[in-house]
């Protein structure tokens, strides 16, 4: 019994050492613990955005994790990821941030991805002073001077909508009629409102600007009105790609014949072929990448076979790439400081003295003319046309975000 109980004490005496060694060494080296927070949807019609998205995120915390972690000051850091699920949808992502903030302690988050849910947050996040990088790119209401902890990690979607009526001016200059379809909620109707003025500039004429509630799998009633006006161009705006996957089936199978553009909602051909049908999904025209053309940079390329490898097509648009390279300029700019102050790390990424060469190229900020401050990341993209199996890059732009 003595021999048992001698046993058992030094069993514990000893886990008590190794423990007590391990914490030591670990304080020693000044290893902490980093959690930055990711909410995108990851179930509904958007959940293919939210999966590249997230991606981007654990793959940039993976890569510093891998390198030994990140050293900020005299600390090194591991970065941990908690990523939540908010369906698309403002009262969950209301829910799933107050458990990053109040629960998980996080004080850096990014996402959403729609408007809806980035809006609902931003109050939250600014109370906290949680650093917020959202998608949103179809409102002009999510950067603004009154809310200095927000950022949008992409260019303006208006913006990037027009690269597109830039390429029908060049390549089809015949073209002057077209139709709007955006879902019918804030996200879709303000970038209706303010991408409406950029197309009209340009000398296109607005037929007609359509809305359908989220989560429509039967298109043929807007379908029979938008083909009544015989549009040359049908705009599908930030449709999601579940949902447009099911918008270009059933447009072709009732005839159109125009040209169908998915102008911001990145799309990952694989996923638009597959619910559409390799035929109807031919000549649509979207803002990912032919990555084996001229015009990828070669970082961007690289990052690209790195997750076709290990994820799959699948998992792959440019949206990943932009939270990537969001999240790298995040951890460079702790290191340009120091500190993981976000009073800090805010006022370095507002100097414009934060330098980072990622996979898209150099980090630059934009939006002062047109929001009142530069907090909007600014990210170039292509211009695409899907043919045969994949899809073609006939122009590859850095848009300019005034």
């Amino acid at each position: 019994m003595n021999k048992k109980i001698f046993f058992s004490g030094s069993m514990a005496l000893l886990a008590f050492i190794l423990i007590l060694s391990f914490s030591c060494a670990n304080a020693a080296q000044g290893k902490e613990e980093l959690v930055i927070g990711g909410i995108y949807p990851l179930s509904g019609p958007a959940a293919p955005w939210g999966i590249q998205w997230s991606g981007g995120l654990e793959d940039a915390a993976n890569d510093v994790n891998q390198a030994g972690g990140l050293k900020v000051g005299d600390k090194i850091f591991r970065i941990k990821v908690i990523t939540k699920d908010d369906g698309y949808q403002g009262p969950k992502a209301v829910t799933e941030v107050n458990d990053l903030i109040h629960v998980s302690k996080v004080k850096y988050i990014m996402g959403p991805i729609g408007s809806v849910p980035a809006l609902a947050i931003r109050p939250i996040c600014e109370a906290n002073k949680v650093l917020l990088l959202a998608g949103a790119g179809a409102s002009d209401q999510l950067v603004a001077p009154a809310y200095p902890y927000t950022y949008r990690m992409y260019t303006y979607d208006p913006i990037r909508a027009g690269a597109f009526y830039d390429y029908l001016l060049k390549e089809k200059p015949g073209m002057k009629n077209t139709v709007l379809i955006n879902p019918d909620d804030a996200t879709g109707r303000r970038h209706s409102l303010r991408a409406k003025p950029i197309i009209e500039e340009k000398g296109f004429k607005i037929l007609i600007d359509e809305y359908y509630a989220r989560g429509t799998t039967d298109f043929y009633p807007l379908i029979s009105r938008i083909n009544r006006l015989k549009p040359e161009i049908v705009d599908t705006c930030g449709t999601p790609p579940g949902e447009l996957g099911l918008l270009l089936k059933q447009i072709r199978e009732m005839g159109y014949k125009g040209v169908v553009m998915a102008t911001t909602g990145t799309i990952m051909p694989a996923v638009i072929i597959k619910i559409a049908g390799k035929q109807a999904a031919q000549g649509l025209l979207e803002s990912d990448l032919d990555y084996g053309s001229a015009v990828c940079p070669p970082k961007l390329k690289q990052y690209y076979d790195r997750v076709i490898a290990s994820h799959g097509a699948e998992h792959w648009a440019i949206g990943r790439a932009w939270v990537y390279d969001a999240a790298r300029v995040l951890f460079q700019t702790f290191q340009f400081v120091g500190s993981t102050d976000v009073d800090k790390v805010r006022d370095a990424l507002d100097s414009g003295k934060v330098k980072y060469e990622g996979v898209l190229g150099p980090f630059e900020l934009g939006g002062m003319k047109t929001f009142g401050i530069k907090h909007n990341f600014i990210t170039p993209q292509g211009v695409s046309e899907v043919i045969g199996d994949t899809h073609v890059t006939r122009a590859w732009v850095r848009p300019i975000v005034p």
